[in-house]
Order: structure tokens, then C-alpha cells, then sequence
């Protein structure tokens, strides 16, 4: 045992000793040599191994001990963990927009906080950095990337073949290769639509925000499907994705409501977003329009203004903590070294009922 922490250490290099006594001890952890429950030497032993201080000895296993590679039992030693007690030294959350808008916003914010939450229970922090950052992707490093745009993805995968341990949280590219966990949201379209179709809609009309966003992709293609399954009477005009998904200006409220006052337009709105839905139903109620007498209206996800609103709003919740803590377990196999990093897993949102929806009862005044 002890010829294993006989290791001669750089001494005119700029990196600290306790640095590499930590690495040499970790690389021997991670090629299996040293298994877990293993007892390691008392710390004078492996300082005067390796040729350093009792205080630089230290400082490496301690940093192994809050990294989660090593215990220390009182009495008894320093002992290797068990592999599920392992974990990455460096996490990151990774976002596309600045930092302080992510923890703002509900969907965003949401999955950070249950992410930070989960983590900390294991004694590790978390910072949040935007994808551009610069980031120490190494081996010990663990990105959770929250709703990467499309174009980042090579980026991630770079750091992927750097070695550090990625998944995609809240977002499904699932054609990149990358570990991916989100809710379905073409499931969860289909949701809103049979909901809909059940009270007797027989034209529904999408509006979603961002078209290049995965999420709306995924809800646009199952909006689609499960119209055409249920034999729905369908337009180019039932589709409509705006440029932002925390509203809409005049003119295109304007056109949501040229497409349902006509004579063979849709009597209810699958919005795709939780401001998509509470927008137009402010924009309904301003043009006396009764919901859902008129207008039958489901939204997406569900911040607390969905039930404080007046019809309180139908929606499809998705399983945001769920989510979050299958993203952290799944990096935490990478670490372990007892899986692959890759793969999808796909949670499944479900239908909150309101009271904004219901049966139609007849149209409202067509201009």
C-alpha cells in the first residue's frame, strides 16, 4: 500500500504540492487501484511518502473529503468512499441569458434552485455561469446546462471530449448525442389538445414563443399530431410562434384575434408558455370576450399567477423538481464511473385543471 503513495512530485513546478498530492491520490482512486472502503495511510504517513508537509497532506484530503472521494471515520482513519458518494469538485450551471435573468425567471430559475437544492444536500455548491464563460472543463468538472440554444451544443460537446461530465437539462437536442434530461413536451401538447377536443373543440389554436427554442418545437410537433389524431380541423393559421415567450405586442394581438373571429375559427388557445397564456387571457377579457364561455384556454407550466388569475388557468405542469434531481443523479453515474454519460431520460408533465376551460357553448361576436 504505502509504495503506492511513493510519488515524486514536481518540484519546480508552478502547480501548488497540495494540488498534486490530491491529483495522485484521486488518479489512483479513479483507475480502480485504490477500491472503495480502502484505508489509505494516516496522514504523517502520506506526507512524509510524498515528501511534503503533515499541513500540505492535509489540505489534499480534506479537499477529497468535501469532493466526496473520501470519509474519514473518527478512531478509525481515512477510508475510500463508496462510489455513489463521489461527485464533481466544480459544478456549473450553464445559461444562455445572464445569470440574474435566469434566476428570475420561473421556468429558468426553477430548475437552478431545485439543481442547487439537490447538490447541496450532498455538501457541494454551485455557481452559475453563462455558456459563453470559460469554464475549467476537466475530468472533476460537472456541467448542468439549462436550455442551451441549438448553436452552444458543439460547444458542450467540446467540453464533453475535453473530459467533464455534461447534461442537458430542460432542453432536448437529442440528435447531438449529449445527456439530456427533460419533460416531453410533444406529451404534453397532446395533453392540452385530447383535454380540449374531450370538451368538444373542434378547432384549437396554438401560440408559442420562441421558434428556435427546443421546448417549442417539441410542443408545436405534438400540437400537430395529436390535432390531426383527434381529427381536429386544422390551418396554417392554427399555428403561431412569436418571437419572445414572455408576451406579444398590439399587432400581433391584433392577428391572434383576426384568426378566431372568424366564421370557422378556433374556439379554445393551447398557449405554450405561462405569459403566452395569462397575456391573452388579459387581452380577452379587454375585448369582452368571456373565459372560457368564448374561450376555452390552456397554458404552460404553472408559476403562481396561473391560479391566482381570474378564471384561474388550466395548464400542463411539468415535473420541474423530477427533472432536476434525474439531471444531478445523472452526472453523479458519469463520476462514479459506473455508466456512460448519454442517453435521454423524458419526464412526464400532466394536465392541472382550471377553470378556464370548458365546453364551448357558441361563438363569441364575430367582427
Amino acid at each position: 500500500m504505502n509504495d503506492l503513495f511513493r510519488h515524486p512530485l514536481k518540484k519546480a513546478s508552478v502547480i501548488p504540492y497540495h494540488t498534486q498530492v490530491r491529483e495522485r491520490v484521486l488518479a489512483l482512486i479513479q483507475a480502480g487501484t485504490l477500491l472503495p472502503g480502502t484505508k489509505l495511510p494516516s496522514e504523517p504517513e502520506v506526507a512524509a511518502l510524498m515528501g511534503v508537509s503533515r499541513m500540505t497532506a492535509n489540505k489534499a484530503l480534506l479537499g477529497l473529503m468535501n469532493d466526496g472521494y473520501l470519509i474519514r471515520e473518527k478512531g478509525r482513519g481515512t477510508f475510500v468512499a463508496p462510489r455513489h458518494q463521489h461527485r464533481p469538485g466544480r459544478l456549473y450551471v450553464a445559461v444562455a441569458d445572464s445569470p440574474a435573468n435566469v434566476l428570475e425567471d420561473y421556468y429558468l430559475g426553477a430548475l437552478y434552485w431545485h439543481v442547487h437544492a439537490t447538490f447541496a444536500k450532498l455538501g457541494s455548491s454551485v455557481s452559475v455561469v453563462p455558456l459563453t464563460a470559460d469554464l475549467p472543463a476537466t475530468q472533476e468538472c460537472g456541467i448542468v446546462a439549462i436550455n442551451p440554444p441549438q448553436p452552444a451544443v458543439e460547444e458542450l460537446l467540446g467540453f464533453v471530449r475535453i473530459g467533464a461530465s455534461v447534461v442537458v437539462l430542460g432542453a432536448n437536442w437529442s440528435e447531438q448525442n449529449l445527456a439530456t434530461v427533460d419533460s416531453d413536451n410533444f406529451a404534453g401538447a397532446s395533453l392540452a389538445v385530447d383535454h380540449l377536443a374531450d370538451l368538444g373543440h373542434h378547432r384549437v389554436m396554438f401560440l408559442g414563443g420562441l421558434p428556435n427554442d427546443s421546448n417549442t418545437i417539441d410542443r408545436v410537433r405534438g400540437f400537430r399530431a395529436a390535432a390531426t389524431a383527434r381529427g381536429l380541423g386544422t390551418s396554417s393559421d392554427d399555428v403561431l410562434v412569436v418571437p419572445e415567450a414572455h408576451g406579444f405586442d398590439l399587432d400581433t394581438e391584433d392577428e391572434i384575434f383576426r384568426r378566431l373571429s372568424r366564421s370557422d375559427g378556433p374556439t379554445a388557445v393551447f398557449a405554450g408558455g405561462p405569459h403566452l397564456a395569462i397575456r391573452l387571457l388579459a387581452a380577452a377579457q379587454r375585448r369582452g370576450l368571456r373565459v372560457p364561455e368564448d374561450l376555452s384556454l390552456v397554458g404552460y407550466d404553472d408559476p403562481s399567477f396561473m391560479s391566482l388569475a381570474y378564471p384561474g388557468l388550466t395548464t400542463i405542469r411539468q415535473p420541474l423538481e423530477d427533472m432536476a434531481a434525474a439531471a444531478c443523479r445523472k452526472l453523479l453515474e458519469r463520476v462514479d464511473h459506473e455508466s456512460s454519460l448519454s442517453g435521454n431520460i423524458m419526464l412526464a408533465p400532466d394536465l392541472l385543471l382550471r377553470a378556464s376551460t370548458a365546453p364551448p357553448v357558441r361563438a363569441f361576436a364575430r367582427n
